[in-house]
């Protein structure tokens, strides 16, 4: 609005904020229904055979005569085998990085301080899906970047910067993505990181990888395998969504937990495998050594975290059997506990493959190891407890409590623990039996024998 009138911008000014996105978005109408990718001012056209080539270029062109667009002949290139677009090379063979982008990656200097390390790992964040060993390459590096570290450029951090420099000039081709061919997603999970790719005829689409939490770090083995699945499925979700998909993964416990009824699980369990619920997955197995991949993936992930990606929780209905009181005081017992205290770092860390392999003491526990987990310090058989030795005999009297008899206290326990029970005479509790008189046996019976007579062993794996 002016003196002179009221005035109107007929074409799109300089220094608006939005103005690409607007002008993506005419361009996109311009040519919607037409055989071509529009990325801002680009316009790329392809096609399988020059044949096929020609006739989509003539459609392209017609339709660019049509809505009188002016192309600036300098710029157009017709018929190649290879054309650059936002920092890719797209090829006849697959998509490779740009060189005139990695030329200045490449001839960089040494960082002088951790700002320029910063800046030198984020113009080679991108090259991540093209490179399997990138944060093995980058951890020499990333440890400068630690705020209890001090700056001291080192002989193997030279090693590690220039190893990364030669993984850039020569980086793998990755395949064209093709919704004819079916898909594989391959996933691991190390002690500090998730790995996957996306295979289609064994030929990787695209890679991805990232650091574990601090708390998923804590988690138990098979809650990090299913954790990599989870995290393969969202991040390739565009990829699998609405088909079948082949997922591989080494670890063969995860297939039978996701074989059973999903409450059977854990409630950490059990929400992942909600989150799996919307894809069609054929989880199948095999062995580390053929899955070499995603293995190099989860042991050399990137330092990111991707905490965007784990936002859509679900909540799983859960029914407090124990107060908040006795919940502490078996988190006390069960941290107390030297088995216990072996047995989450096994469970942590994973299971041996061979059974002559695992200590002794905790050899009872192996058949169940796939049900095992751990949980702000407690042991969890599936939603059961595992109770350690200290605290056995006081829920022993709890579980008897009120004399329900043998069957209903057995019972009692399969709800609420991992537990085998049996009665230590073999007379039972008479106490539900009051009007019976006493057995020839039990008359000849002291008052300290008959004292045990109500008494139930509880005989819980791995109890003395």
């Amino acid at each position: 609005m002016t003196p002179a009138g009221r005035y109107a911008f007929l074409r799109m000014p300089y220094g608006i904020t939005t103005g690409s996105e607007v002008f993506q978005r005419c361009m996109e109408q311009l040519f919607e229904g037409q055989p071509c990718a529009i990325v801002i001012d680009d316009i790329l056209v392809w096609g399988r055979s020059r044949e096929e080539h020609d006739l989509r270029l003539r459609q392209v062109m017609d339709r660019i005569r049509a809505v009188n667009l002016k192309l600036n002949p300098e710029k157009c290139r017709f018929r190649v085998t290879e054309v650059s677009c936002v920092g890719h090379l797209l090829t006849n063979q697959g998509v490779k990085p740009d060189p005139a982008k990695t030329a200045a990656i490449r001839l960089i200097s040494p960082p002088e301080d951790k700002h320029s390390l910063q800046r030198f790992l984020g113009m080679t964040n991108y090259l991540a899906k093209f490179i399997p060993g990138y944060s093995e390459a980058t951890a020499p590096l990333r440890e400068l970047l630690r705020q209890d570290v001090d700056w001291c450029w080192l002989e193997h951090h030279t090693a590690a910067f220039t190893k990364l420099k030669e993984l850039i000039a020569s980086p793998p081709v990755l395949q064209y993505f093709d919704v004819h061919q079916s898909v594989v997603l391959s996933a691991d999970a190390s002690q500090h990181g998730l790995g996957a790719v996306c295979l289609q005829n064994d030929r990787p689409v695209a890679f991805a990888s990232r650091a574990l939490t601090e708390t998923e770090s804590r988690y138990a083995q098979i809650e990090k395998e299913l954790l990599a699945l989870v995290y393969a499925c969202t991040k390739f979700h565009h990829y699998i969504y609405g088909r079948p998909v082949t997922v591989e993964t080494d670890h063969q416990p995860l297939i039978t937990i996701l074989k059973k009824p999903l409450h059977t699980a854990s409630a950490r369990l059990q929400r992942m495998m909600l989150r799996l619920q919307r894809y069609n997955l054929n989880v199948i197995y095999k062995r580390g050594k053929e899955r070499y991949v995603a293995d190099a993936l989860s042991r050399a992930h990137l330092p990111s975290t991707d905490q965007a990606e784990a936002t859509e929780e679900y909540e799983v209905m859960v029914v407090d059997v124990l107060s908040s009181h006795r919940v502490e005081e078996l988190r006390h017992d069960t941290l107390a506990d030297p088995m216990c205290r072996r047995l989450s770092e096994v469970i942590t860390a994973g299971w041996p493959n061979a059974f002559r392999e695992v200590p002794r003491d905790l050899r009872p526990f192996y058949a169940m190891r796939e049900e095992l987990t751990t949980d702000s310090g407690l042991l969890l058989r599936g939603q059961r407890f595992i109770i350690p030795h200290s605290l056995q005999r006081y829920y022993v009297k709890q579980l008897h409590q009120g004399h329900p008899g043998l069957e209903a206290t057995k019972r009692r326990a399969r709800e609420t623990m991992s537990s085998h029970i049996s009665l230590r005479s073999p007379f039972g509790c008479t106490t539900s039996r009051p009007y019976r008189g006493p057995s020839l046996q039990q008359m000849f019976l002291s008052g300290r024998e008959r004292s045990i007579l109500c008494l139930l062993t509880l005989t819980l794996a791995g109890s003395k």
